[in-house]
């Protein structure tokens, strides 16, 4: 893998104005190998470029425009094996005959105005984002060398677009030394979706199981949908070292669905099989927030806290399966958050140690799937979860130059209950782990720059890294899953303020494991041993 960067940086009119550019290529040469034809499979390609402009237009106001642009492009976007025995047994092999170039652009512009008061500071950010993303050609949707079933959604950019806008106002007490200090602010979105996807049956559809061949299910979902939220916490100081925190969030969320469905055989007008449908629904919720902070000494702290969380709820889009109708209605999920706490310092300041305690209720639980051979994903509601667990962080310096970091954290997340449908009816499944959630994570790293041949500018930069990642599920029921593993990275090179280079390598020992997994078997491996370059440079 090789990484290129580089930035610029300068001011005009007596730093009234200050404008930065930077520019990052990447280039990775994919690690699975198509047996279809012997080709590599997933070459990926990504260039971004950002832009700031900063202008200070009048006292203590100032205007941040911030651009970005990201192009990506990739060879091999679904490389994944039938299932995980075969991802293991076979590792980053996959043998499909339909192959494609994934094109994903993105686009970001957001404006910031702030001002900074005697006793009032103001924010605004107003945000538009925009990705378009499709397959140049018809993609494999069977993973297999047959021609059964095939992607297709390039249909203009009138289509598989995504267009969210945002806005968010604060206005924040501005001097933090006081006895009260507040802030208050409004966020609102509007989000825009239209797809349109193509199933396509070819020759070889009796083998998946469609009676008839050579011809096109084209799905259109056009989303639409808008919200927004007032908020407000203030922090009051009870005694010089007792602080109590409150807050309030009031969301109100409204979304539009509407889905139509077509068979296409090549020939004359698509027969509409599903007009024109729309949908909607909204939702509202309050969320409160309290915490308490208690400080031992100037470098100790303990705090405790309590907050409610909520995800709204949605409609499922239409696909070519009949057993997983279009519109229907999943519910919210909410979730009470339970935390308590300790931040310290040690040996003046060299040494900091975080360590905290959490429970969630959650209820509702929203879990995604996705839907084959369509690729859409769809929300349902999976029962009641309690997930409790304990976190550390540990930051030391224990000489010029060399930091050593140690983060810990375990987690039991458990559903209190879950019932699923199996052949023959129902069964009971509470008990059984949360999906995508190892019980233990690991981190240990350390590194050391001293200073490169006595230069003040530059320093030589060693780095190593150890990660431990526990035992964890990828589907309800928990018969798909992925063993505890480790995996070592390193970094070797030179750097400064304005230049990096740097050689890497991650998963040194090239551990084999599964990345993630779908509830039908479908799976994609981590990446193995990865070597790469970075050079970086910013000029002022």
């Amino acid at each position: 893998m090789l990484s290129l960067a580089t930035g610029y940086n300068f001011s005009l009119f007596k730093d009234k104005f200050q404008v930065g550019f930077s520019i990052l290529k990447d280039k990775t040469d994919g690690f699975y190998t198509n047996l279809y034809d012997n080709s590599d499979f997933d070459k990926q390609e990504n260039l971004m470029l950002n832009s700031t402009f900063k202008y200070l237009f009048a006292k203590n106001w100032e205007a941040i425009l911030i651009t970005k642009f990201n192009e990506g492009r990739n060879n091999g976007p679904f490389s994944l094996a039938p299932d995980p025995a075969s991802a293991l047994e076979n590792p980053f092999e996959v043998n499909q005959n339909a192959t494609t170039q994934m094109v994903d652009d993105s686009e970001n512009l957001s404006l910031v105005i702030k001002n900074t008061g005697p006793k009032i500071n103001f924010s605004s950010q107003t945000a538009i984002q925009k990705n378009y993303r499709y397959y140049k050609t018809p993609i494999d949707g069977d993973f297999s060398p047959i021609d059964g079933v095939s992607i297709v959604n390039n249909y203009g950019e009138d289509w598989n677009t995504v267009t969210v806008w945002t806005q968010e106002l604060r206005l924040a007490s501005a001097t933090t030394g006081q006895r009260l200090n507040w802030q208050v602010g409004f966020f609102g979105f509007t989000s825009d979706a239209p797809t349109r996807q193509g199933v396509y049956f070819g020759d070889d559809a009796e083998l998946v199981g469609s009676p008839i061949s050579n011809f096109t299910t084209i799905n259109t979902n056009v989303a639409t949908g808008y919200g927004f939220a007032f908020f407000g916490q203030a922090t009051y100081s009870l005694t010089e070292k007792l602080k109590l925190t409150a807050g309030l969030r009031s969301d109100y969320e409204k979304k539009e669905l509407t889905v139509s469905q077509e068979l296409d055989f090549g020939q004359g007008d698509p027969l509409v099989t599903v007009p024109d449908t729309t949908g909607n629904v909204s939702y509202n919720a309050i969320s409160p927030k309290l915490a308490l902070a208690y400080e031992l000494s100037n470098t100790n702290d303990l705090y405790a806290s309590y907050s409610r969380g909520f995800r709204p709820g949605g409609l499922t889009q239409i696909g070519s399966d009949p057993s997983n109708p279009p519109l229907f209605v999943y519910d919210p999920e909410f979730s009470n958050n339970f935390e308590i706490g300790s931040k310290n310092y040690f040996f003046n300041r060299k040494m900091r140690v975080n360590v905290s305690a959490f429970i969630s209720t959650i209820s509702d639980v929203q879990v995604p799937g996705l839907i084959l051979p369509d690729a859409i994903v769809v929300t349902q509601n999976a029962g009641n979860l309690t997930s409790t667990g304990v976190e550390w962080e540990i930051n030391t310096i224990p000489m010029r130059n060399l930091s050593i970091d140690w983060s810990f954290g375990y987690t039991h997340a458990t559903f209190d209950d879950l019932t699923l449908p199996t052949d023959g009816g129902e069964t009971d499944f509470s008990g059984n782990r949360q999906i995508f959630t190892p019980d233990m994570t690991s981190m240990v790293a350390a590194q050391w720059t001293p200073q490169f041949f006595n230069t003040k500018e530059f320093s030589w930069i060693v780095r190593g890294e150890w990660l431990y990642f526990g035992e964890q599920f990828f589907n309800l029921e928990n018969t798909i899953s992925q063993d505890a593993y480790q995996i070592a990275n390193a970094k070797f090179g030179v750097i400064s303020d304005t230049l990096e280079l740097t050689l890497w390598a991650k998963n040194i020992f090239d551990k084999t494991y599964i990345d993630y997994a779908y509830a039908f078997g479908p799976s994609h491996l981590g990446n193995p041993a990865t070597f790469g370059l970075t050079a970086m440079i910013k000029f002022d």
